[in-house]
């Protein structure tokens, strides 16, 4: 066969392809999806390195994304030909969604909407995930929809252009390849998805890929939660597990985890405002010290809390479903334990769920709704119940003779921030915030700093109530939270998205009872001497275990900041969207 003959056999399958034809609507939409995704992909190589301009492979694959995706619009509407009108303004509707909602997650998180951004929104309570719209403002708003116009502006005028000259024969082939293509990876997505779960690669997809696929990553990702709960909770992690304790009669170990509190706002601190005076009262008096530096694990409440809660520490290769949790060691060590919440109980990847249930007790003030139904009141309500269950009774003294192991889980700064306090808590106004950033960002932030004012209530509350028992009373938060004060999202008041210095550095609180500091001095010293070491939550298990006594194949001296051979062999990271983030040490001394 001869040159001839072969390009007279292309010609003749070429004539036979689907025509490309586009009415004048479908040619707007495609141009429509050209200039919104290469204006959101341009946005994106800011923050991820898996940018358009990465690899020529990537930009030619999300090329080829967009046309399939538009021409299987295209080739659906002339199926029917009835519905071709309808099948083409639903294109429209459909792409001018995915551009606002990845504009939205670019201006105020600066991520597009990954498999991690979906599995925050969806593995949580709804009230957790409804803050990712704390940011839609009437400034996000207008700017999403100005943002839009231009889009829309921009492909009106290309759309008086004839590109079909420009295009001639090799256009059907380029269509037929990219409807192929967009196929063949939606397959493959979707053995991903329901097989082996893996995430999709930011670089081989674009909008319409990620809306579609990453939200069912994640929803397939939760249902799997009870099993690795389970696997958590095995008594096989537990072999090799060793108790020597410290303490020669019962003490009571509580742990308060708070939400959403920032070091650097706590008058402890260093903060120019009365944010923290009872917790200032205990300094002064020696019942309370705090660590200088520390770092969250992540800058979102499950996140954080598996690494919080476990051996985990990013380790490769591993998972934190692979490790006991703290309450099953303390349990095992012979301590009665309790879990106190002020969230909600419900869903299967919630802190509560995955760790809370495995107490000996688990008490909310909400009774069997567990929140779910009734709106969240103050942390003050914890107070009579932690009252009422701290005390072991005449059952567990024999069963759990090293005392009791509690877990108070606050819902602290937590937005929205004027719901967090009752009104005798409103000290701080507007005027009362030391850098002004308008009036919209100053009355948040002195609602932020109101929800301190009231947490530090609470702590002081709390340390009253175990002040005459030798009681050991740590308190940290989650993660902290950025105020409109992040150079690099000036519109975020939240937490979320990229990982952020206001979101990682969190107040860490030692408060040990005059009954406690006078049976055990030299462990007194030794945790008061460490409170300038830079250190993460992600350590927090490890070191708890070991100071008290337990050691299990997990434990690491190393990484025991209350310990003489304190030397992690690995940085402080806070995991973020794309990523684990450092951050530079704390370099001035914040605490006494």
């Amino acid at each position: 066969m001869n040159l001839s003959s072969l390009i007279v056999f292309f010609d003749g399958i070429t004539r036979r392809l689907p025509s490309t034809y586009q009415n004048s609507h479908q040619r707007f939409n495609m141009l429509f999806v050209f200039a919104s995704q290469l204006f959101i992909e341009v946005w994106i190589f800011q923050y991820n390195y898996h940018s358009i301009f990465y690899s020529p492979i990537f930009f030619s694959l999300r090329v080829m994304l967009w046309i399939g995706w538009h021409y299987l619009f295209v080739y659906a509407s002339r199926c029917i030909p009835l519905f071709t009108r309808l099948v083409t303004w639903f294109e429209s509707i459909v792409w001018s969604i995915l551009f606002w909602v990845e504009f939205f997650l670019l201006h105020v998180y600066q991520t597009n909407l990954t498999d991690r951004l979906c599995n925050v929104v969806v593995a949580t309570s709804w009230r957790e995930s409804s803050e990712f719209l704390s940011g839609l403002t009437i400034e996000s708003v207008l700017k999403i929809l100005g943002g839009w116009g231009l889009m829309v502006l921009i492909s009106l005028g290309l759309n008086r252009i004839d590109f079909r000259r420009y295009i001639g024969v090799w256009g059907k082939w380029l269509v037929l390849f990219s409807i192929f293509g967009t196929l063949y990876l939606t397959g493959i997505r979707a053995f991903n998805c329901y097989g082996k779960v893996f995430p999709i690669p930011t670089g081989a997809s674009c909008a319409m890929d990620r809306i579609v696929w990453n939200p069912q990553v994640a929803i397939v990702r939760v249902h799997r939660v009870s099993k690795q709960v389970r696997q958590m909770r095995s008594p096989q992690l537990l072999k090799g597990f060793k108790v020597q304790s410290v303490f020669h009669e019962p003490v009571d170990i509580v742990i308060i985890l708070g939400e959403t509190a920032r070091a650097d706002f706590f008058q402890t601190y260093g903060f120019s405002r009365s944010t923290t005076p009872r917790l200032d009262s205990l300094v002064k008096t020696g019942d309370a010290f705090c660590f200088n530096d520390a770092r969250s694990a992540a800058n979102t409440t499950v996140s954080s809390s598996k690494r919080i809660f476990t051996f985990w520490n990013d380790m490769p290769g591993k998972e934190w479903y692979e490790f006991p949790d703290l309450i099953s060691c303390f349990a095992q060590a012979g301590y009665a334990t309790r879990w106190y919440t002020n969230q909600e109980t419900e869903g299967e990847h919630s802190v509560e769920f995955i760790f809370g249930t495995g107490a000996q007790q688990l008490k909310t003030p909400y009774g069997k709704s567990g929140g779910v139904f009734s709106k969240i009141s103050f942390d003050g309500l914890l107070l009579p119940i932690v009252q009422h269950y701290a005390q072991l009774r005449i059952v567990e003294r024999k069963s759990a003779p090293a005392g009791l192991f509690s877990v108070i889980h606050l819902m602290g700064s937590h937005q929205a921030y004027y719901e967090r306090y009752p009104r005798k808590f409103a000290r701080f106004t507007a005027q009362d915030v030391p850098v002004s950033r308008g009036t919209q960002a100053d009355e948040a932030t002195a609602q932020y700093m109101n929800t301190l004012l009231y947490t530090d209530h609470v702590l002081g509350s709390l340390f009253a109530h175990y002040r005459e028992r030798p009681a050991l009373i740590i308190y940290f938060s989650d993660h902290g939270e950025s105020v409109y004060d992040n150079a690099l999202q000036p519109n975020l008041c939240g937490h979320g998205g990229r990982a952020c210095m206001e979101q990682a550095d969190v107040p860490f609180v030692v408060m040990l009872t005059p009954a406690f500091r006078s049976a055990y001095p030299e462990l007194t010293r030794r945790m008061y001497e460490s409170r300038f070491r830079p250190i993460s939550t992600a350590w927090f298990t490890n070191t708890l275990t070991l100071m008290v006594g337990i050691e299990t194949p997990y434990s690491d001296e190393r990484y025991n900041f209350f310990g003489s051979q304190f030397s992690p062999q690995t940085e402080r990271k806070t995991e973020g969207e794309d990523g684990r983030f450092t951050f530079p040490p704390v370099k001035v001394r914040r605490v006494q």
